[in-house]
């Protein structure tokens, strides 16, 4: 695994890349597998102090997420672009950002807490719905919740279209439930016996 992970950062972003892993001498011979392990760990909570040094946020007031939520085509075309570059990264390619930095230039450490306030509450109506009813439409509900929490490491995938689309589809392919189906099965099987009967 750790001989992956080497190959694959010094093939993505080049050896080059470990010029800014400033180790103490006691760790500069560490292998360039862990150096990339740790660097993935520590650049995105880096790229996000380095966002708020830049700015104190509020700078694009709803911009940013819009970007995130409408296809590149209709902004485009909208040529609606954000008040403020997000090169805050401290290199392109450790492009991990760290935790709704869209929100956070939009609207400061306020839109920061209110999309979190909002991930719990969807979060909280997403668990009862799975523990009161464990069917497949729930079950797959709350998993690309949890996917989306995952993700929150590198993106905001709550307002990623690809995944809301998820959700809409989830909603309206699964949206029979046990009890619905059960009705279907025995009206079904009522009719059945009403045919069966009528030959007799």
């Amino acid at each position: 695994m750790f001989v992956g992970f080497n190959f694959l950062g010094n093939l993505r972003s080049g050896k080059n890349a470990m010029q800014i892993f400033h180790a103490k001498t006691q760790y500069e011979n560490l292998p360039t597998s862990v150096k990339w392990i740790y660097s993935y760990m520590t650049f995105s909570i880096s790229n996000f102090n380095n966002l708020v040094e830049m700015t104190d946020g509020g700078v694009n007031y709803g911009i940013s997420m819009l970007r995130d939520f409408v296809p590149t085509v209709i902004l485009n075309i909208a040529n609606l672009k954000p008040n403020f570059t997000q090169n805050f990264l401290i290199l392109p390619n450790f492009n991990v950002s760290t935790y709704l930095p869209s929100a956070y230039l939009d609207f400061g450490t306020f839109g920061v807490a209110l999309i979190n306030i909002l991930i719990a509450i969807l979060g909280m109506l997403l668990y009862k719905m799975y523990n009161n009813n464990s069917n497949i439409r729930n079950r797959l509900l709350y998993s690309v919740f949890l996917h989306n929490i995952v993700f929150l490491f590198f993106n905001n995938m709550f307002l990623y279209l690809p995944i809301i689309v998820q959700y809409i589809y989830i909603c309206i392919i699964f949206s029979d439930d046990k009890k619905k189906l059960k009705e279907e099965y025995v009206s079904s099987g009522k009719r059945e016996n009403i045919c069966n009967n009528s030959y007799v």
